[in-house]
């Protein structure tokens, strides 16, 4: 049986539904927040000078890993399928 195109999204990154979502709010409000940051930043150039940077680089690994990972799977995955 076919896995449908929302279904295999959330197969091939391990994940549910909720831990999908919130990893996606965590993500979405990171980068709200990090613009926010960079934008005082830039009207007040003394003050927050490395927290946002700081923290896009920190949102660039965890999704650099998870693609990784996910990459990793539907590899593994198509390997044992042929």
């Amino acid at each position: 049986m076919a896995e449908s195109f929302f279904k295999k999204h959330l197969h091939d990154a391990n994940e549910g539904y909720l831990e999908h979502l919130a990893f996606t709010i965590k993500a979405g409000c990171t980068l709200i927040a990090a613009g926010t940051i960079v934008m005082i930043h830039g009207l007040l150039p003394f003050v927050l000078t490395h927290t946002g940077s700081n923290m896009i680089c920190r949102l660039t690994e965890e999704m650099k890993a998870r693609k990784q990972a996910c990459q990793a799977r539907c590899a593994a995955k198509n390997i044992t399928s042929e």
